[in-house]
């Protein structure tokens, strides 16, 4: 009965006070969840100077009254620094000799400047500036002016600058040419006037050179005025007793590029640099090594007896830009002739050192030769101006040939066999019923006498596989 009496409410008012309750819920966990915006909203309007906009105009103007600040600091500080050195180039140009006569006495040179300094303005720089322009006016067109050596002339101006220039291009260079000019130059601005005036400091700053290097040029100045030598034979390092003289160098730097030691690549793009200071090089043609380095100092220490130098310092006098050869630098000729030619080479010179040689003349007589060239040079005459003549590489020549390459008797025989390879053709079935050509290297054996008869009996023998040089004489 009582659940009857408390749900007397129609259906339609009880749609409408749920729809309430919720709604009243959401509004509640909304102001919970966005905080003080939605609780008190008439106690949150805010004035214009707690505003983004209020902030930012006040921070821009904070900003710009600290650069109006530092600007004018900056302002006064230029102008304290121009007075300064206004005040330096017065004192600097109003340098008065001593000793000079020019008044009477003291008081009426007193007299006389007081009377100056009454007609001049108040301000000091202004005071600079009229005292400046008229000496500027006034000397050097003034002879007297002049010889008093009251003011600094233009000349006098102009040979510091150069000075100037020629420390400031050569200063920071490491090269031994460079600190010989820099002693140089630092002995011949100090002297004995500079230290009694006591303007060292002074000077450096002009100059734009550390105090202790122009105390180094009193040094040398001094070292120079009491010895008989030029100050630029002083200024260059001191040597050993045993040090390699300038000579010697030269002639060495000239034996590393003489014909038979190295010769350029040919190639326009093979160039050598090397750095001799910040933003200074120097660049030559590349140079290849014909030979070791050993076998190069060998024949210079032949060629010049009289010339005692060790290797190491024989290998450091080689030019920069001569380098050893590599695998791209030697143009070998792989054809058949050339390979096979080789082969037979090696195969004939192994079996003429295998063979016993009971006496001392077989072993001058049947030599072993270690490379193909040095065959080359028995089957030709001797070179004439480091040629060979074209008669004796056509095989013209009468005095010359294949007959100096003689055989021992080992190498005569044919009784004993040997191996030895050779380039032949052999026929070989190919696909359905062709039949085609293809050479082939093949392991031979045969006698001795055989293998070299036909190491002999090559067209032109022998040619190397390296280019020989051919004469200019036609004889």
């Amino acid at each position: 009965m009582n659940n009857r009496k408390k749900s007397k409410l129609s259906a339609k008012e009880i749609l409408i006070r749920n729809r309430e309750r919720k709604r009243l819920q959401k509004n509640e966990t909304s102001r919970k969840s966005y905080g003080k915006l939605y609780k008190n909203k008439e106690s949150e309007t805010k004035t214009y100077s707690q505003t983004i906009n209020a902030r930012k105009k006040r921070e821009q103007r904070e900003k710009s009254k600290k650069i109006n600040e530092r600007k004018l600091k900056n302002k006064m500080n230029v102008r304290k620094h121009r007075g300064k050195k206004n005040v330096e180039l017065s004192s600097m140009s109003l340098v008065v000799p001593e000793g000079s006569n020019v008044f009477k006495n003291r008081m009426e040179k007193a007299r006389a400047l007081r009377k100056f300094k009454e007609g001049l303005p108040k301000s000091p720089s202004k005071r600079c500036a009229v005292i400046s322009t008229y000496l500027a006016r006034r000397s050097p067109r003034s002879p007297t002016i002049a010889n008093l050596k009251h003011s600094v002339s233009p000349v006098e101006m102009a040979v510091v600058a150069d000075i100037q220039e020629i420390i400031k291009s050569t200063k920071l260079k490491r090269s031994k040419n460079a600190r010989s000019v820099m002693n140089s130059v630092t002995a011949s601005i100090s002297g004995e006037n500079l230290a009694n005036s006591r303007g060292k400091i002074k000077l450096c700053k002009n100059l734009g050179l550390p105090a202790r290097r122009v105390a180094g040029g009193q040094r040398i100045r001094s070292r120079i005025l009491k010895s008989e030598s030029s100050a630029w034979a002083l200024t260059q390092q001191k040597t050993r007793k045993d040090s390699i003289s300038e000579e010697t160098k030269k002639t060495v730097y000239n034996f590393w590029l003489s014909d038979g030691i190295s010769h350029p690549t040919g190639n326009k793009s093979d160039i050598k640099r090397e750095r001799l200071g910040p933003n200074l090089y120097t660049s030559h043609m590349t140079h290849v090594l014909e030979k070791t380095q050993t076998d190069a100092y060998l024949d210079f220490v032949a060629k010049y007896p009289e010339i005692k130098i060790g290797q190491r310092a024989f290998e450091k006098l080689r030019p920069f830009f001569v380098r050893p050869a590599s695998e791209k630098d030697r143009n070998t000729c792989c054809c058949r002739y050339h390979v096979e030619a080789n082969l037979v080479f090696k195969a004939c010179m192994k079996f003429r050192k295998s063979c016993d040689r009971e006496t001392d003349s077989q072993e001058s007589d049947y030599p072993v030769f270690e490379k193909m060239s040095d065959l080359i040079h028995i089957t030709l005459c001797p070179k004439v101006n480091g040629f060979y003549r074209k008669n004796c590489l056509d095989r013209k020549c009468s005095l010359c040939g294949v007959g100096n390459f003689k055989l021992s008797p080992n190498e005569s025989q044919s009784s004993s066999t040997v191996e030895w390879q050779k380039y032949e053709y052999i026929t070989e079935k190919s696909k359905g019923k062709n039949v085609r050509r293809r050479l082939t290297l093949i392991k031979k054996k045969t006698s001795v006498n055989e293998m070299f008869l036909n190491l002999k009996a090559s067209r032109n023998f022998p040619r190397s596989p390296a280019p020989i040089k051919l004469a200019k004489q036609s004889t």
